[in-house]
């Protein structure tokens, strides 16, 4: 599933928290791409094809793999940052292989949910286009490369 976090930057503390929270997942190992809209001063994590080491599923939350975070307590300290900069959410650390981020009832951010992309199969062939240029453009190409080549002629 295809997700996008909207958060408003409402005061720079806020943005320092956010940051700090973006900062302690990534130490934790869990990454994805983000970004900053300036017409509207949101700032956007990008929960989709770039998120690694945690999951977006349907109903919707964002499950942290414990066994693929470097450890627990990053995930936790970017939980109190997002708590810190007024994005609250239910959190249930209580599972022994995941912590999960319930953001169905979301306060202080909004999650996008879109349907993700197609993914090509193994089995789609690449085709090379042949490129077919006129004889004029041909020929140009043809003098400059024997130009270079150090064989001046035509």
């Amino acid at each position: 599933m295809d997700a996008t976090l909207k958060i408003p930057v409402l005061t720079e503390t806020r943005l320092k928290h956010l940051k700090k929270a973006r900062s302690e997942l990534t130490k934790a190992g869990v990454t994805f791409d983000s970004g900053y809209d300036l017409e509207e001063d949101i700032i956007e994590w990008e929960l989709d094809w770039s998120l690694k080491n945690a999951k977006v599923i349907i109903r919707p939350e964002l499950v942290f793999d414990s066994q693929k975070v470097k450890t627990r307590e990053h995930i936790m300290n970017a939980e109190n940052e997002l708590a810190e900069a007024g994005v609250y959410f239910i959190s249930d650390s209580g599972y022994i292989d995941r912590i999960i981020w319930k953001l169905d009832e979301l306060d202080g951010a909004e999650l996008v949910i879109r349907k993700p992309r197609k993914v090509f199969s193994e089995g789609v062939k690449k085709v090379n286009p042949k490129l077919k240029l006129p004889m004029n453009i041909l020929r140009k190409i043809k003098w400059i490369t024997i130009t270079v080549l150090g064989k001046s002629r035509r």
